[in-house]
């Protein structure tokens, strides 16, 4: 296949003459000999005819670039005889000799485009030479045009050819690229089939043990996430933060039953330091699952403090993973409403309230900022009050339960949500002097 350089494309080689073929059709022998003489040691190789029928045999024996013709003349006139070789030669350039008698016809042939130009007799000599001149610069201009045209097209038809064998390479390897990306998509289905796994045995883990609970995790994961979607974060942190919502209790596997039971204001000193230890147990568990680094990483901070008074690295500000931080905010609004974080649920806004206490220390501001607007997005509803805490010596006609009432035998005897009434409270209060349990602890909401 023929190759060309950006040179040959650019610049191509004009195949132009130097000397160029001049016919002068005229009747008067003088005129001609005129003629002659002017071209004589020109660039312009001299032609003569007498009539236009000797002008057109000529045009057939010889390559002719340039027509002079007269008007005048037998048989048919010169505009009559350049419109022949505009249809014939279109390419050679035709130029009219005119008298002062033929304006109107001149001014017709150059309408209907049978000439280029035209020259009054009696001529001038170096205004004819120039018009000669003209004219081949005209024609020099054209045939590069149409040597240009020429290599265009080579290089069209080369380029075709190449692009026909590019697009058979390029079909060859795009059929190779699906192949590899469907057996990576195969590999990367197996990938998160196996992440998927891994993450239902955590999470059954979790869920498997009655003082954590798979429901409470769920909770902390979906403000998570709301949180993260509403800061803008991209789909894979937002995934990042999900799932360290959801394992964020991984830890607490390994720990007392007594310090997963209480909540953690219930704590003595020494067992909120062995409490405080889970994030980095999780963070270790999760070290084999190399997909996950991200999610154990939010794990393993939850616990720093905005004012860098936390643990395990006393990081502070933007210094501690936005996934951390907005763990932080999460986890603690769910323990406030459910109960895990002090003795009592406190209700949404008490659960707010005291959040918005500690922005600025423990939380990030700018995520406290945010709840507003998101728990009211949240499935699971927080109580309108916050619970206090009786005994059933304590109990009034009014009070509402804030949680399931059961007997010592686990039985069911009143649902949350029970308003007391006098008989409530007499069937309650007979029931626990049987059981012997009066100062059984009973959550009510505040009135």
């Amino acid at each position: 296949m023929q190759q060309y350089s950006p040179e040959e494309i650019v610049k191509p080689t004009p195949d132009t003459p130097s000397i160029w073929n001049v016919l002068c059709v005229d009747d008067e022998s003088m005129v001609l000999r005129a003629l002659k003489r002017l071209l004589k040691n020109t660039e312009f190789n001299f032609f003569a005819a007498s009539s236009a029928r000797e002008g057109a045999a000529l045009m057939a024996q010889t390559s002719i670039d340039i027509v002079i013709s007269d008007m005048q003349m037998p048989e048919i006139n010169g505009a009559e005889f350049l419109a022949r070789i505009a249809e014939e030669y279109p390419h050679c350039y035709r130029i009219l000799l005119t008298g002062y008698s033929d304006n109107d016809s001149t001014v017709s042939a150059i309408n209907e485009g049978q000439v280029h130009r035209y020259l009054q007799k009696p001529w001038n000599n170096d205004e004819l030479l120039l018009t000669l001149t003209q004219a081949a610069e005209r024609l020099s201009l054209e045939r590069e045009k149409q040597q240009l045209l020429k290599t265009v097209k080579q290089q069209n038809e080369a380029l075709s050819t190449l692009n026909q064998d590019l697009e058979k390479k390029i079909e060859l390897r795009t059929r190779q690229i699906r192949q590899a990306m469907t057996k990576l998509e195969v590999a990367n289905g197996q990938i998160k089939k196996n992440q998927r796994a891994t993450l239902k045995v955590f999470y059954n883990l979790i869920s498997l043990n009655e003082n954590l609970g798979g429901k409470h995790a769920v909770q902390i994961s979906e403000l998570c996430e709301l949180i993260a979607r509403k800061l803008g974060l991209e789909p894979a942190e937002v995934t990042a933060v999900h799932l360290a919502g959801l394992l964020s209790e991984l830890g607490l596997l390994s720990l007392p039953e007594k310090i997963k039971t209480l909540p953690f204001s219930k704590l003595s000193s020494a067992e909120q330091k062995v409490f405080l230890e889970h994030p980095m147990k999780a963070y270790i568990a999760l070290a084999p699952a190399q997909n996950l680094n991200d999610v154990a990483e939010i794990i393993k901070h939850q616990y720093e403090q905005f004012c860098g008074a936390g643990t395990p690295n006393g990081l502070s500000g933007t210094q501690i993973p936005l996934g951390a931080r907005i763990l932080a905010v999460a986890r603690d609004y769910i323990n406030s409403i459910n109960g895990k974080l002090y003795d009592i649920c406190k209700s949404r806004n008490d659960a707010l309230k005291q959040l918005n206490k500690d922005a600025g220390i423990i939380y990030d501001n700018e995520i406290i900022e945010l709840l507003p607007e998101l728990i009211p997005q949240l499935e699971h509803k927080g109580l309108q009050a916050s619970e206090r805490m009786v005994t059933i010596i304590q109990l009034e006609a009014g009070m509402e339960l804030s949680r399931n009432l059961y007997n010592q035998n686990d039985i069911l005897l009143l649902p949350a949500g029970h308003r007391f009434t006098t008989a409530t409270l007499e069937r309650v209060q007979s029931l626990e002097k049987i059981d012997g349990r009066r100062h059984t602890p009973i959550y009510v909401l505040e009135s």
